[in-house]
């Protein structure tokens, strides 16, 4: 073995052993932070309470009704309604007015995955309240 072979394998040795010590470093931070953050972390999920939609006040105005107390006080008119025709319905009567209908579509999509058990949809995607 000549001397530049010598250099070279001392060279890589010393190269592995700082690898592996680095390599070591980073999983014992790694280990720090994640017994830290279980114990920032709540031991439990918080269940969510009974999913009511707030009471309003009748001659309350549509602008100042949120999304779900607007569709639910339309739909309680009685007629089964599609997505696109309550969010016509709701902008119509004063509620996110100037908001994207497609965003106020999302968030009433939504509004109803949430309040499930208030909300039904038939067979020709109509809601009306359960």
């Amino acid at each position: 073995m000549t001397l530049i072979d010598q250099l070279i394998a001392k060279a890589a040795a010393k190269r592995d052993a700082s690898i592996l010590l680095i390599e070591q470093d980073y999983e014992s931070t790694v280990r720090r932070i994640r017994t830290l953050g279980k114990k920032l972390e709540p031991s439990k999920p918080k269940r969510l309470g009974v999913r009511e939609i707030k009471a309003v006040r009748s001659g309350t105005p549509f602008r100042r009704l949120n999304s779900v107390q607007a569709a639910h006080a339309v739909l309680s008119e009685g007629k089964p309604m599609t997505l696109v025709e309550l969010v016509v319905a709701l902008q119509s009567r004063g509620c996110r007015r100037g908001h994207n209908p497609h965003r106020v579509l999302r968030t009433l999509r939504e509004c109803f995955r949430y309040h499930r058990d208030k909300f039904v949809q038939d067979a020709e995607g109509r809601w009306s309240i359960s």
